[in-house]
């Protein structure tokens, strides 16, 4: 969880990394951008970022700002600030 509560994350084995806000049932973003499990996630100290490293090697910092806006919103600013598509968001 997010040092101030508004954001909750986890990753799988394939890669894959969810970001839930708050209270919502369904995940706000699923990122499939590691190539192989992950291996830690860790929040900003100011909870407007997410870091995250894979099996792969890769060590990626998010900006969760994007997250907190309308659907379309948030899908145009994170695919913009990220570079790849979301193909989900909440």
């Amino acid at each position: 969880m997010s040092p101030d509560g508004r954001f909750v994350a986890a990753g799988d084995r394939a890669g894959t990394l969810w970001v839930w806000r708050d209270g919502e049932p369904r995940p706000r973003a699923r990122l499939r951008d590691h190539g192989e499990r992950l291996a830690a996630l860790a929040f900003a100290a100011d909870g407007d970022a997410l870091l995250s490293g894979g099996w792969d090697g890769a060590v990626r910092r998010r900006s969760l700002a994007p997250l907190d806006a309308d659907r379309a919103t948030v899908a145009a600013a994170a695919e913009a600030a990220w570079r790849l598509p979301l193909d989900q968001v909440w």
